[in-house]
This record gives structure tokens, C-alpha cells and sequence, in this order.
């Protein structure tokens, strides 16, 4: 363990192109302690001015955001030369590791219950943040920029929390790409958002619709053996339809998936929440366990 300010790090998390992030507590006064994740950022990130204050900008944004599927930024600052971001300790299993799991377990996709829980949460938490407005009802404009499997988290309690809001648009404005920060995430990114023009809560909601294909179908999309390969594909290949790769499946879910990843951001859903509607809709028509205690279930099994 060591001192970090107000902070004691306890254990390295992981590190990534922009910080390291470690589990910390968070010391106060009469014996107050809280868990917390800190990410410190790296050393040739924090010496860029303009990542620096993009980065103040976004995470003061975020750290409005208060819903039960986005992870709660707590502080912002910097002890010495090293800035940090302060947030919510999510217990539980990214996407990643799930899928890993799951695999590793069953040899086989997740429930469609299961993936349908987390993909509604996932949509919660981004209609929260892409309809929130400032003290004067202005809208923010948010967009996380980054919705893919290690920034979602899966608790065993059955809830799916977005992490890290304020913190990809940072980065993408000073082209971390060659240190990291961008590399390997094009897979999830919408033919917009790689090709470098304006994006909206449309690029996120792609990001949506490549998760719930994936899920559903039990492989990778856009992903391809080199950066250039997986940007060409997000811009030019379309998805294969779902119920060709798994026979059984509804049709309407064809369409939920297809309306999600079309290319032009005009011809996607209005909303996250609209996309959500329909899935819950066919969910519950189609008779899915789609209860938090049941992805929370199976969450325990998988982590035993």
C-alpha cells in the first residue's frame, strides 16, 4: 500500500494508454473510509496542456451524471505533477472477462436474458447521460465515445454500469492513438466517430448495437487482424443477420440489431431509449428472463 494524497492504494487494477488505475481507499474524518478506483494519468499525457484541460472540462461534466448504470466520478485533481480521476469502485466483472467466462464455462452465448439485462442497462445509463443538461436545462451534449466490453461492468448483483464518462473525448482530441489510448478500440467506434467527423448519441447507440450483436451471436463483428482492416469494416462491411448465424432467433430481433448498426446515424433509432423499448418489448414477448436476479445468478456462477 501506498500514499496517493487522500488516497491509499491498496492494488494495481490495470493500466491502459491514458492511466494506471488502482483500488484505493478514501480516508475522512471519525473513521470514514470509502473504496474507490483511482486512475492516475500518465506521465506524457499530463504534460500536454490541452489533454489536461479537456480533461478537467469532460470529467466536471460526468461527474454530474448520477444514475444506477453509470459509474459515479467523485474527484478530479492532481497531487505533484500527476492528475487523477477519482470513481466509483464497481465490484463485480467487465464484458470482457464475462464473455470470457461464460466461454471458458459453457461453450456457449450467454442467455438472451441475460444479454437483453445488460444491454437495457447499458442504454439507461447512456439516455441519462445524452439527455443531461446543465443548471440552466442546456443541453451537455454528452457522448462517451468508448462503449465497448472492458467499459462496461457487470456486478453480482445483476446490474451492468458504464464506466468511465469524460474520459474518451480527452483523449481522441489530442490523437492518442499512436500511444495507446485509441489502439485496438475501432472495433467499437461507429463509421462516423473513425472517420473523424462530428458524433452524437447516434455513435454511441452503434456501439450498442455491436455489443448486442456480439452477444447474441457469439462473435466479433469489426474486428479484424490490423487497425486499418477493422476501420474499413465499421465503415463498409454490414453485419451478417443474426438469426442466419443462429437459427430460432426472432426476426424482430434482426431488425432491433440492424436498425442499431446502420451506417448513416440518420437511419438508426432516435434514441437509446427507443432501442430499448423495442428489445424489452420482445423480451417480455418472448417470454426471456430478463430480471437482474437472473444476470446476477448467473454472474455468481460464472465467478465461483
Amino acid at each position: 500500500m501506498s500514499g496517493f494524497g487522500k488516497y491509499r492504494l491498496l492494488r494495481k487494477l490495470g493500466s491502459g494508454g491514458m492511466a494506471e488505475a488502482y483500488l484505493a481507499e478514501q480516508e475522512g474524518h471519525a473513521g470514514f473510509a470509502r473504496t474507490v478506483v483511482v486512475k492516475r494519468v500518465l506521465p506524457h499525457l499530463a504534460d500536454k496542456p490541452e489533454f489536461t484541460r479537456m480533461l478537467v472540462h469532460e470529467a466536471r461534466i460526468a461527474a454530474r451524471l448520477q444514475h444506477d448504470n453509470i459509474a459515479q466520478i467523485y474527484d478530479l485533481g492532481h497531487v505533484g505533477d500527476t492528475y487523477f480521476i477519482t470513481m466509483e469502485y464497481v465490484a463485480g466483472v467487465d464484458l470482457s472477462m464475462l464473455s470470457e467466462l461464460a466461454d471458458s464455462h459453457h461453450r456457449a452465448p450467454l442467455a438472451l436474458g441475460a444479454v437483453a439485462r445488460i444491454i437495457l442497462d447499458v442504454c439507461a445509463g447512456l439516455h441519462h447521460a445524452h439527455r443531461a443538461t446543465d443548471t440552466l436545462g442546456r443541453p451537455l451534449g454528452l457522448v462517451h465515445r468508448d462503449v465497448s466490453p472492458p467499459n462496461i461492468m457487470v456486478t453480482p448483483e445483476g446490474t451492468a454500469k458504464i464506466i468511465d464518462f469524460g474520459v474518451a473525448k480527452a483523449t481522441e482530441e489530442v490523437g492518442e492513438t499512436a500511444t495507446g489510448a485509441l489502439k485496438g478500440k475501432h472495433a467499437y467506434m461507429s463509421p462516423e466517430q473513425v472517420r473523424g467527423r462530428p458524433v452524437d448519441a447516434r455513435s454511441d447507440q452503434f456501439a450498442v448495437g455491436i455489443l448486442l450483436w456480439e452477444l447474441v451471436s457469439w462473435q466479433r463483428l469489426f474486428r479484424r487482424d490490423a487497425d486499418f482492416l477493422t476501420v474499413r469494416a465499421v465503415v463498409e462491411d454490414e453485419a451478417p443477420t443474426l438469426s442466419m448465424l443462429r437459427p430460432g432467433l426472432p426476426e424482430r430481433l434482426d431488425h432491433i440489431a440492424a436498425r442499431a448498426l446502420e451506417k448513416d446515424p440518420d437511419d438508426r433509432y432516435a434514441s437509446c431509449e427507443e432501442l430499448a423499448d423495442d428489445l424489452e418489448d420482445l423480451a417480455r414477448r418472448s417470454g426471456w428472463d430478463f430480471s437482474s436476479r437472473a444476470l446476477g445468478r448467473l454472474v455468481g456462477e460464472l465467478t465461483r
